[in-house]
């Protein structure tokens, strides 16, 4: 299993999904720690269950807004947002490749059980794949259906 939580607090900063701070600034953290103090970074298991109420799995129908625009110039590498459904599974067989190439990051945001996360690792193969609820993410970019990869090129499915 491949965990990557630096990449993914970099790609939450850089959107300002993180806090409330700009972009490529971090906020002060809410308990209090000193930027002296080491992140305590959670194995992926114990985030589950992940649950993303603002998606399910379907056909892609959004396009970029132009705030989404500026956002997505920001992204340091591609993301894809996948969950343990057997839509995902397909799509990340069949795109894992163009993904590990692109340098993606996959985002798992919805799934119960480990063997739910097994069967992703699975079919993400190479790709990285973090736990992580999409919940900020569906909001800033408008988006309702996963699978999806989010690109400076915009959405794709």
């Amino acid at each position: 299993m491949t965990r990557v939580p630096v990449a993914v607090f970099t790609v939450f900063v850089v959107l300002g999904v993180a806090s409330d701070a700009p972009a490529g600034e971090v906020a002060p953290s809410a308990s209090g720690s000193s930027p002296d103090e080491p992140l305590v970074v959670a194995e992926p298991a114990d985030l589950l269950p992940v649950n993303t109420p603002e998606m399910e799995p379907g056909r892609l129908r959004a396009t970029p807004s132009a705030d989404a625009e500026g956002m997505l110039e920001r992204l340091p590498q591609p993301l894809c947002l996948v969950g343990a459904d057997a839509r995902s599974l397909r799509w990340l067989e069949r795109h894992r490749s163009s993904l590990r190439s692109a340098g993606a990051l996959c985002l798992l945001v919805q799934a119960e059980r480990v063997t739910d996360l097994d069967r992703v690792l699975d079919a993400a193969g190479e790709v990285p794949v973090q736990v992580s609820p999409g919940g900020e993410l569906a909001r800033r970019f408008g988006l309702q259906r996963y699978p999806v990869v989010i690109s400076a090129e915009g959405f794709e499915q």
